[in-house]
């Protein structure tokens, strides 16, 4: 269902009834649960039993993705929102991961070689 160009939702009230001691009751409420949000940032340190996670459309620094998904116990507690393969493939080639390569390579150079 749309309108003007959004998605919605639709959380339909439902109507519980029951015969109480003066007679037929009723309560009306919206099913809806509680939920929490937060970065990945804020995430680090944390250990979540499960989580929906959204990956975005990029990487905005190298190794956010697996920082996201290395918060939940279990795999198959992570829902993902749909993404692109092309959207994991373009991490492969991104400037800060190049960078960070580079790093790591200069660094291993420096380690002096047993022969």
């Amino acid at each position: 269902m749309t309108t003007e160009g959004k998605k919605l939702v639709p959380i339909i009230p439902v109507r519980h009834t029951w015969e109480g001691k003066k007679g037929p009751c009723s309560r009306l409420q919206i099913p809806i649960c509680l939920a929490w949000a937060i970065t990945v940032h804020k995430s680090q340190g944390l250990t979540m039993q499960e989580a929906t996670i959204d990956l975005g459309k990029k990487e905005f620094a190298a190794g956010l993705s697996f920082v996201t998904k290395s918060r939940v116990c279990a795999l198959e507690n992570i829902i993902f929102t749909p993404f692109s393969l092309e959207r994991l493939q373009r991490v492969k080639t991104s400037t800060r991961l190049q960078e960070r390569l580079a790093e790591e390579r200069r660094l291993f150079s420096m380690i002096p070689q047993n022969d």
